[in-house]
Order: C-alpha cells, then sequence, then structure tokens
C-alpha cells in the first residue's frame, strides 16, 4: 500500500506507537520508458499530419538493467529508512519530541517502490504561491489495467484530479457532504452527499460503511484521495484499528496538523 501527504509524498509504511504517528514517505519517481509504446511514437512534419521518422525507442536492455538497479540500490537504503522507524522506542518519547521527529521522517522519502509516478490535477492558487489539491499517484499498474477504482473524499467543487484520472478509465466513487452537483459526470465519477467519519454520524460515515455499500469488499481499491480538513486524524487511527486499508493500494492524503500545535503538540 502506498501512502500520500500533503507535501507530494507517498509512503510504504505507517506504525502507530504510544503519542507518536510515524510515516515513511517518498516523493521522487524514477521514470523508465515503456519500450512498446515508445516504439509507435513519431515526429509529425512542420504543418503536416503526416508521421516522418519514426522515434527509436531510446533504451537498450542495458538501459533497463541499469534501472533494475538503480531501483534495488535505493531499496536497499529504504530498507535502513523503515529499520529506522520499526526500532523506534515510542515508550521514551513524549508529546515536544514527537512533532519534529514526524516533520523529520515524511521530509526523507522513500525512492524505491514506484518507477512511474505523476502528479496529477490541483489548482494554482496565486496568494500563497502554490499548488493545491494535487497529488501523486504511481502509475505502474494503473497505467497498464483495463480499468481501475478511486475512491476520493473531499472535492469542494474541484474537479481536476478526478476529471483526469477519469480519462484513464477508472471508476471514480466522489464523496462530499458540503456541495450539491450532479451525481454523474464524465465516462465513469460518480458523486455521493456523503462523508468521511470515524463513526457513522450524519452525513458521515466510515471508510469501511462506503466500501461496503459500493460491494468493494474483496475489490482493490487502486488509489484512495481524502482531502477532509482534519477529519483524517480522528479516522486514520480507526482505519489502521479496523484493517480496512488493506484493500487499498494507494493513499493520498492531506494532513492538517495546525490544531495539533495550539493543543497537545502532537497525536
Amino acid at each position: 500500500m502506498i501512502i500520500q501527504r500533503r507535501l507530494y509524498t507517498a509512503a510504504v509504511l505507517t506504525m502507530v506507537g504510544m503519542s507518536c504517528i510515524v510515516v515513511i514517505i517518498r516523493t521522487q519517481d524514477i521514470e523508465y520508458f515503456d519500450r512498446e509504446i515508445l516504439s509507435r511514437l513519431r515526429y509529425l512534419q512542420p504543418d503536416s499530419d503526416e508521421p516522418a521518422t519514426e522515434i527509436s525507442p531510446p533504451c537498450d536492455e542495458d538501459d533497463l538493467q541499469n534501472t533494475e538497479d538503480i531501483m534495488a540500490k535505493l531499496r536497499a537504503k529504504d530498507i535502513l529508512s523503515v529499520d529506522f522507524v520499526e526500532n523506534l522506542p515510542i515508550e521514551k518519547y513524549q508529546e515536544a519530541s514527537c512533532l519534529p521527529l514526524f516533520y523529520e521522517i515524511v521530509a526523507k522519502p522513500i525512492q524505491g517502490v514506484c518507477r512511474s509516478m505523476k502528479r496529477i490535477g490541483g489548482v494554482w492558487i496565486g496568494s500563497l504561491q502554490a499548488l493545491d489539491g494535487d497529488k501523486f499517484v504511481c502509475m505502474d499498474k494503473i497505467r497498464t489495467a483495463e480499468t481501475c477504482i478511486i475512491y476520493s473524499f473531499g472535492i469542494n467543487n474541484e474537479w481536476s484530479f478526478e476529471d483526469i484520472m477519469d480519462t484513464m478509465n477508472c471508476k471514480i466513487y466522489a464523496y462530499d457532504h458540503t456541495i450539491n452537483t450532479s451525481p454523474n459526470r464524465g465516462k465513469g465519477i460518480s458523486w455521493f452527499k456523503k462523508g468521511m467519519g470515524s463513526s457513522k454520524a450524519g452525513a458521515l460515515d466510515t471508510l469501511e460503511n462506503h466500501i461496503r455499500f459500493n460491494k468493494h469488499e474483496n475489490s482493490t481499491i487502486d488509489y484512495l484521495k481524502v482531502d477532509i480538513e482534519g477529519e483524517e486524524l480522528n479516522s486514520l487511527p480507526q482505519w489502521l484499528e479496523s484493517g480496512v486499508l488493506k484493500n487499498v493500494d494507494q493513499l493520498g492524503m492531506e494532513f492538517h496538523l495546525k490544531g495539533l500545535h495550539n493543543t497537545v503538540l502532537f497525536i
């Protein structure tokens, strides 16, 4: 399972202990060329729709082997990072030391898992000079799959991520109880006026109940997008305890941590 946080990183390990939640992450992808796809690419003549010369695949067997060697070296380095987290003496940590430890760990990427990572969606916020709402998606499986399943919680009428993934033969289940819109969008987007919560209350329901309602208990959720304005802090422990994430291949989540800085330092 891959987990992602707001600063466009993805994780392969989550550990909960005492007062810390520690997430190991990666951000950068190592691209590799699909030789079959590249062999079909062609340059076009200027002002013409006619193909000119075919592009030869830029990588040979040695290039592919070099990519595998790079990935193996990165995974070996990743093991050290994972071992560090797994062996943390969490019981010795206090709240004041958990917060900076969390930020330090999520700033150190794990890079030996995904070969092809893409930044999908998002809108530019001029006042912040930043892109908001984009998600990093590992395309290794999605790019070759005939179909995929995506759950997206928190839309706020900003559909750029969902619209792009809709073009990739994905069936998208979009949830946001704070907006009103059409129940169907594009080729495969379904919107529900419901939200995510750690328990069933009003318009909110748990992740496992949403999955059960859609009869996906035995299906792989290829990507779970979560942007629920702080409710993730209540929901994440419940997901880990229930085991519902066993169905999830990738998790892209925005963490909203400012409130924790004003009360307890980190939980």
